[in-house]
Formats: structure tokens, sequence, C-alpha cells
């Protein structure tokens, strides 16, 4: 599949691990997730794309909707 922002092929899987914080200093506050996954990359222009495992999307979902009502991208 070609990549999304400039259509090269060349793009290589790497395993990765991240935290993903909530935004702004209030997000402190707030557990990290941590997330361990496989990431896609464009190796011409940079794009980097994975999916959350559903338990990762929920403890996000449920952080961002005590606060803001709803999800937010």
């Amino acid at each position: 599949m070609p990549c999304k922002r400039c259509d090269s092929d060349e793009q290589q899987r790497f395993s990765a691990e991240m935290n993903i914080h909530f935004p702004h200093w209030e997000g402190l506050a707030k557990p990290s997730v941590p997330v361990c996954r496989e990431v896609v990359i464009c190796l011409k222009c940079g794009l980097a794309e994975f999916s959350l495992p559903e338990a990762s999307l929920r403890k996000l979902t449920s952080h961002t909707s005590d606060e803001h009502g709803s999800h937010q991208e």
C-alpha cells in the first residue's frame, strides 16, 4: 500500500514503544498510556502510522471524555 502523504512504496515496519501523554499542563496529572505496537514508516517522507489496541484506546477515551464530554481528535 503506498504512502498516504507522498505515494511512495518505500515503507518499512518497525517495532515501537511509546508513552502517550495527555495535552497541556493538566495532562501531566494524568497517567500516560504505554503502547508497544508495530509502526509503519515511509522512508521517503517520514509519515508514521500505527493503530492502538482496544485497551489503550479505552484508557485514552475515558480520560478525555471526563474533561471534555466527548472524544477529541
